[in-house]
């Protein structure tokens, strides 16, 4: 026996080779009934369960490797369409975004241009844009980004722009309560401490006070409309611009700017006035833009 492990090794690698060439050339020389043949077929034969039991054992083991190479690529592919979705989403919500902001500046726009705005008297109109809006329940107003320094004065009257089913215009949706040099806050048309001197246009002894319905902020209460007075769905609220010389006493909003259309008309023989429903133009929760109604100190 060669002391040389290495040649040991290459030895019987030689002798394999040669034993495997042997067997090789005899069994395809001998016939099927060769005992190469018989031998391989014995071979077959004895170990086919065994090979069954572990190919039936490795299975499980296998299938067990393929699902959690499945799930982690399901997981990828659902993080994968989760951030295409939320991309999609801002895409979609800047979409409709910048589509309401431009629908709300044209709709200003054609209001000023209008016929009904040199009728408010001597109003210069003022863009703004919402900076802020109180997250307060019963506290309903907004912080616009002009000021005093912009002409802006505590009771200027603010409107929003609106595309409704005949125009675009714009509709009243408060007034400035305070003001700083950069900002004006302007208190909202559906904040409880709010009342706007207000009537149905075209309609005689169709004025009264309007104020936000306690039951639903989304709509306004006009109050104090006499029975007389003929009222229906559908009819245009504008303020009343009401005014009294002897006593001193005038509404913080000129006579014609839109709100909204009456929604709702009941009366009753037990009650002193009409119980009259309106539903303001401009949506109060999410407009964008206004205009505020400004007047020269001079």
């Amino acid at each position: 026996m060669p002391r040389n492990p290495r040649a040991y090794r290459l030895i019987v690698l030689t002798a394999l080779l040669a034993l495997s060439f042997a067997l090789v050339t005899v069994y395809f020389r001998e016939g099927a009934d060769g005992s190469l043949h018989r031998t391989q077929r014995w071979l077959g034969d004895t170990f086919a369960p065994a090979s069954g039991a572990v190919q039936r054992a490795v299975q499980p083991v296998r299938d067990a490797g393929e699902w959690v190479g499945d799930v982690e690529d399901a997981r990828r592919e659902r993080d994968r369409l989760r951030a295409e979705n939320e991309r999609l989403r801002r895409q979609l919500a800047d979409i409709q975004s910048d589509g309401q902001l431009a629908a709300e500046l044209q709709a200003e726009l054609s209001y000023i241009r209008s016929d009904e705005f040199p009728a408010l008297g001597d109003y210069a109109p003022l863009a703004a844009v919402v900076i802020v809006r109180s997250p307060a329940l019963f506290s309903q107003k907004v912080l616009l980004d002009q000021g005093t320094s912009a002409g802006i004065q505590v009771g200027d009257p603010v409107v929003s722009g609106v595309a409704t089913d005949e125009t675009a215009t714009a509709a009243l949706i408060g007034r400035v309560t305070a003001a700083s040099r950069g900002t004006a806050e302007v208190t909202l048309i559906s904040d409880a401490a709010m009342a706007v001197a207000a009537g149905v246009a075209g309609r005689q002894a169709a004025d009264g006070i309007l104020q936000p319905n306690a039951g639903d902020r989304s709509t306004q209460v006009l109050d104090f409309v006499a029975k007389v007075a003929t009222v229906n769905p559908g009819d245009l609220v504008v303020t009343s611009g009401f005014g009294s010389a002897e006593g001193g006493v005038q509404s913080y909003f000129p006579q014609g700017i839109p709100i909204g259309v009456v929604s709702f008309v009941s009366q009753s023989d037990t009650e002193s006035y009409k119980t009259i429903q309106v539903t303001p133009w401009v949506d109060l929760r999410s407009f964008r833009t206004a205009v505020v109604l400004t007047r020269s100190t001079a």
